[in-house]
């Protein structure tokens, strides 16, 4: 729970920003949130939301992870690499031929710091 509220915390998530980077994380993190049991007001009162904000959220997420949205998936790639127990590695070649963005490169940095690529080893 700590980790959750420090992850909020650094990256800014209780702010009323409405960029996808900050909803997106929002969204899995509400849903992560609820399927541990917390109810929907104190989950919005982490984020300094109300309870609709977090219900849209979660359908949101949901309706997003059922069409397998990229954009999406890519959003909260980070999220699911610190949250979810089974570690998943990633090729370093395959990111940075498809790497547009500085985003996308902020994450193969952040891969290549926690040793996710099965192709290299610090």
């Amino acid at each position: 729970m700590q980790e959750i509220l420090k992850y909020i915390e650094d990256n800014n998530l209780k702010a009323r920003h409405r960029y996808r980077k900050y909803s997106y994380k929002r969204f899995y993190l509400y849903n992560m949130l609820r399927n541990e049991g917390f109810t929907l007001y104190d989950i919005a009162a982490m984020f300094n939301r109300d309870h609709a904000s977090v219900i849209y959220g979660i359908k949101t997420h949901k309706d997003l992870i059922s069409v397998k949205d990229k954009l999406y998936l890519d959003h909260i790639d980070e999220l699911i690499m610190m949250f979810e127990s089974t570690p998943k590695s990633y090729s370093l070649v395959t990111d940075v031929i498809n790497c547009y963005s500085l985003d996308r490169l902020k994450k193969i940095k952040f891969r290549i710091k926690n040793n996710m690529y099965k192709d290299i080893s610090l």
